[in-house]
């Protein structure tokens, strides 16, 4: 990340599960997008930018998708308060100040609870809901990845780097650094397409 020359850079690198070289070992090729969301933080905060990224693709394209998805399966209808467009309309008028202040996010909205909520409930970290993927994948579920990532399935299309994915799986298959997302999300391709071609 050092080396990239602009904060959209750092910051898709920060982000994202694969890398642009990775990207380009995989398919071959690397698009990179023009993305306007970063010249509003070139004019106020480099913040700004990715918060207003965010807004525009990491919200409705994951966060909003995933609780969609858990909510409908389950016959319930998910509301989420802060997204009601008076506040996010409001929010985009607030200087990035009162956003992120002396290293502490989403400061005015800390500040208004604090009136209605204990201080220890709002300062504790962010808890996630991550599931254990290397252990899922290293140990019962590592079929799959031997049902799907054989040279044959793999050259049906044509389309992934077959010596790449082999790489990736070897270092699986070691217990070696991985980034199990990586390995995941080929997965997923490859069982789509056996699917539906």
């Amino acid at each position: 990340m050092l080396k990239d020359d602009s904060w959209q850079a750092i910051y898709e690198n920060l982000i994202h599960n694969a890398k642009n070289y990775e990207i380009k070992e995989l398919l071959g090729v690397v698009k990179t997008i023009d993305e306007k969301s970063f010249s509003v933080g070139e004019k106020e905060h480099p913040m700004q930018g990715m918060m207003l990224w965010d807004y525009h693709r990491y919200l409705p394209d994951d966060i909003l998708v995933k609780v969609d998805r858990a909510t409908m399966y389950q016959s319930i209808e998910g509301r989420e308060p802060l997204l009601d467009h008076r506040i996010a309309e409001f929010m985009a008028q607030v200087p990035f100040a009162l956003k992120y202040k002396d290293g502490t996010s989403k400061y005015l909205l800390r500040r208004v609870l604090e009136r209605y909520i204990p201080k220890e409930l709002i300062d504790r970290p962010k808890m996630g809901f991550g599931i254990p993927m290397f252990e899922w994948f290293g140990g019962d579920l590592r079929d799959l990845f031997e049902a799907y990532f054989t040279k044959d399935k793999l050259s049906r299309h044509n389309l992934l780097n077959n010596e790449y994915i082999q790489k990736e799986y070897q270092k699986l298959k070691e217990d070696s650094a991985l980034n199990i997302n990586k390995l995941w999300f080929i997965l997923v391709f490859q069982m789509w397409y056996e699917r539906y071609r």
